[in-house]
């Protein structure tokens, strides 16, 4: 069965055997729709929104009355919408194919981009090392060292910026102390430590003793 709900067409060889088959759309010919008919459905429904059985008569110089009878007789209306709803099926494949292209290729700038950055930062290190090679055979005068002038932060800003880049776009975690998050983690218990009773004074002590020689 094709899409449409009408079975595929199929053609025979001479000796019985299934040369081809078809599909068949509502929208194509059919079997008992003339030539003229069928001509006139195209020209109805490629005519888009704006599309009527008077206009087709007025473009073939027909009666409205033969237009209208093949318009109802091979279902004209059923057909141009399901044509109306292929064609926007097919433009959204369309745009959507073009979207995920876009999408791929952004991904590959920003790889591309993410890896070039760690490149340059290695690079930039091998220079260094060797500025420092050379520094530490001339005497290491701590005035004259290579790494005076280099911050720390800049080559790390720039190595994990390449970094995150290349593996945010590959899906992967880019914080990666973020993945000890799901660590339990330890729980702190805060104990309050009364101060002792302090000691009870002369008067307290006589009033204590007056109370216990009441209740005897």
């Amino acid at each position: 069965m094709s899409g449409s709900g009408r079975p595929a067409r199929r053609f025979y060889t001479s000796d019985g055997g299934v040369a081809l088959t078809m599909k068949i759309n509502v929208w194509d010919r059919r079997e008992n729709e003339s030539i003229q008919a069928y001509e006139a459905f195209c020209l109805y429904r490629d005519m888009g929104a704006d599309r009527s059985c008077m206009k087709v008569g007025q473009k073939l110089g027909k009666s409205a009355t033969i237009i209208t009878r093949w318009s109802s007789q091979h279902d004209w209306v059923a057909r141009a919408r399901a044509y109306d709803m292929h064609l926007d099926k097919e433009a959204q494949k369309i745009t959507e194919k073009r979207a995920r292209d876009a999408i791929v290729k952004m991904n590959e700038r920003q790889i591309d981009t993410g890896s070039r950055l760690q490149e340059l930062v290695r690079i930039k290190i091998k220079v260094l090392e060797k500025l420092v090679d050379e520094w530490k055979s001339s005497g290491e005068d701590p005035k004259t060292c290579p790494l005076n002038g280099v911050l720390d932060k800049d080559l790390i800003a720039y190595y994990k910026l390449g970094f995150d880049t290349e593996r945010t776009v590959r899906g992967e975690v880019t914080n990666l102390t973020g993945v000890e998050e799901n660590e339990p983690r330890a729980r702190r218990v805060t104990i309050l430590m009364s101060d002792p009773d302090p000691e009870p004074t002369p008067e307290q002590e006589d009033l204590e003793n007056t109370g216990k020689i009441k209740s005897n």
